[in-house]
């Protein structure tokens, strides 16, 4: 219970009112009224404002949690179940979701929160990573090539990211409509290869069918869009792991 309302409770006693009046206004236990103008007597209003609560004793011993912590630094867990089932194995003890997240972070550990990093490396890395892409270059055979992909964090995204995003959201939408050859595809793509229009043709073919079963079954808009344009990237990669190096 809050300071303010024991406070309260120790007034409308100095006001004349009795412990079971104060508890039906208050809605508390007589008893827990009594209890407060005891302790008010014995200890004053430092003693009334201190509970002297510090929590429940943890149910693993300080080696246990030694023991874990060395275990955690060692890899890194993606949800609770791993941990759980490791403390049950070595400990005995059972933990539920929500009792495992306030035991790591009693241990100053974080369940999912990404950390950031610094925006700029130091020079010195850089210069290793540089001299590190040279020789990859360098090695490189005819028919290999480099691609990067993004891993970073959606709350750390840059705006070229966003951008991507966008541009492959707005490509899902020409797939709400029958897939189709026109003479403009034609034009545009008669210098392809045939493999890549093959690709071209599957991605057509299966995202309009996509589309339409994602709508046809109520799903909402945002969601049919973002299914569409992650297989479309899928399509894109396609193309461009086959897509020929210039000479």
């Amino acid at each position: 219970h809050g300071v303010a309302r024991r406070a309260n409770a120790i007034l409308l006693l100095d006001d004349g009112k009795s412990c079971q009046a104060i508890a039906e206004f208050l809605y508390l236990d007589d008893d827990t009224v009594r209890g407060w103008y005891k302790t008010y007597r014995e200890g004053g209003w430092d003693g009334l404002s201190t509970d002297g609560w510090k929590g429940g004793q943890s149910r693993m011993t300080a080696a246990q949690e030694t023991e874990l912590c060395a275990w955690l630094d060692e890899r890194f867990c993606r949800s609770t179940v791993e941990i759980r089932a490791h403390i049950a194995a070595q400990h005995g003890v059972d933990y539920s979701h929500s009792g495992c997240i306030k035991l790591l972070s009693r241990l100053g550990y974080e369940y999912r929160k990404p950390k950031g990093l610094p925006r700029v490396a130091s020079a010195e890395k850089q210069a290793e990573f540089i001299a590190m892409y040279e020789r990859l270059l360098i090695g490189l055979g005819a028919d290999e090539a480099v691609y990067f992909a993004d891993a970073v964090h959606p709350e750390y995204q840059t705006k070229p990211n966003a951008l991507a995003r966008t541009m492959l959201v707005e490509a899902g939408w020409s797939y709400r409509h029958p897939p189709k050859e026109g003479q403009p595809y034609l034009k545009r793509s008669e210098h392809l290869p045939q493999e890549i229009k093959d690709i071209g043709w599957k991605a057509q073919t299966r995202l309009c069918k996509r589309f339409r079963h994602l709508s046809n079954a109520g799903k909402p808009q945002p969601r049919v869009l973002a299914a569409i344009a992650r297989e479309l990237a899928g399509f894109i990669w396609d193309i461009a792991r086959k897509t020929p190096l210039p000479a």
